[in-house]
């Protein structure tokens, strides 16, 4: 079976990666090279978070085994979510960057993956110091906005992205919080949106009396149905 290979230029440098076969859909996007920081979240099922684990456990193998091309010439970030993959960071060049998108989209439990390696040097040490900053001020200013649980975020260069199962409302809350942080280039949300919880009712329950020929039911709310967020930059 042959799945859909997504690729969508977010920044610049996109290139297009043919495939073929059982694996994953791939995003490919060209952002500038940078470190990148991270702060997870713990709101997903315990059994998700272990796939999750094995998913990242797996991709860092197939890293290992890539170790005399990226030996002090790259920095790879892999970042999973509900079984959605973020690779972010530099690579020495665009074999090796596609060679680890495609071995990673194969892996079994990958829904997605992101591919926002760039071919360039290693990021400098104050670009990850600033980008560790971001993450950690997004996170924080949550805080009585959302949840910060129940998403992870990820800064390389400025760029934010977000990682969610989350209610499209508090997605969209989410979005607004990190673009107001000082420093921000851009947001790119990736996100599976779930139903929003059902409203207590307040009314009285129906009567129907025995003459009655008729009963009254309230519709039950319809759920959203899950998606993956697009780029979210102004």
């Amino acid at each position: 079976m042959n799945k859909k290979l997504v690729c969508v230029g977010l920044i610049s440098m996109c290139s297009l990666l043919a495939l073929s076969g059982c694996f994953a859909p791939i995003l490919i996007a060209g952002v500038a090279g940078a470190g990148t920081a991270s702060v997870a979240g713990s709101s997903l099922p315990v059994s998700t978070q272990v796939s999750d684990t094995s998913i990242k456990t797996k991709i860092i193998s197939i890293l290992n085994n890539m170790n005399s091309q990226l030996e002090y010439q790259s920095n790879v970030e892999v970042t999973v979510f509900n079984g959605i993959v973020l690779l972010l960071g530099q690579v020495p060049d665009q074999q090796i960057r596609s060679s680890i998108a495609t071995q990673t989209s194969e892996i079994k439990g990958v829904k997605l993956v992101y591919n926002q390696l760039t071919v360039g040097p290693k990021a400098s040490l104050g670009t990850y110091t600033n980008d560790t900053w971001i993450t950690t001020k997004v996170k924080t200013s949550m805080v009585g906005q959302v949840d910060p649980l129940h998403f992870k975020v990820v800064t390389q260069k400025a760029v934010v992205y977000l990682l969610g199962n989350i209610t499209k409302q508090e997605g969209e809350t989410a979005v607004q919080v990190a673009k107001q942080i000082p420093g921000v280039k851009k947001v790119i949300p990736v996100f599976s949106y779930i139903a929003a919880p059902a409203q207590s009712q307040t009314a009285n329950a129906p009567i129907q009396n025995t003459n009655s020929a008729q009963s009254s039911s309230s519709p039950s709310p319809s759920a959203n149905n899950d998606g993956v967020g697009s780029d979210a930059s102004d």
